[in-house]
């Protein structure tokens, strides 16, 4: 069961490390997430070094419980920009608006 465990933490923990270097490879896919008082490239860099941090804190023993707990720290950080992406997704637009209402 242990073992079952740490396989699992470590595979999830090598699929985070990957997904942090997105803010590297992908910014444009950031970008609409970025807070407004923060320059693109800056926030992308900060994103990528303190996330890539914090996956590698998950893979040493010594630092897993506080890595675990920056994480979901970093989430709920998160949380808010990745809503307010969703929201302006979901609403239609000027030209959508105009077209249903005739």
């Amino acid at each position: 069961m242990k073992a079952r465990n740490q396989i699992l933490i470590n595979f999830l923990t090598i699929l985070m490390v990957f997904a942090a270097f997105g803010h590297i490879l992908s910014p444009e896919f950031y970008a609409e997430m970025t807070p407004s008082f923060l320059p693109e490239n800056i926030s992308d860099i900060l994103a990528f070094v303190v996330e890539l941090a914090i996956r590698i804190g998950l893979f040493i023993p010594r630092f897993r419980s506080l890595s675990g707990l920056a994480l979901m720290i970093l989430m709920l950080i998160f949380l808010p920009s990745i809503y307010g992406m969703r929201q302006k997704k979901t609403q239609p637009s000027a030209l959508e608006l105009q077209l249903m209402c005739g």
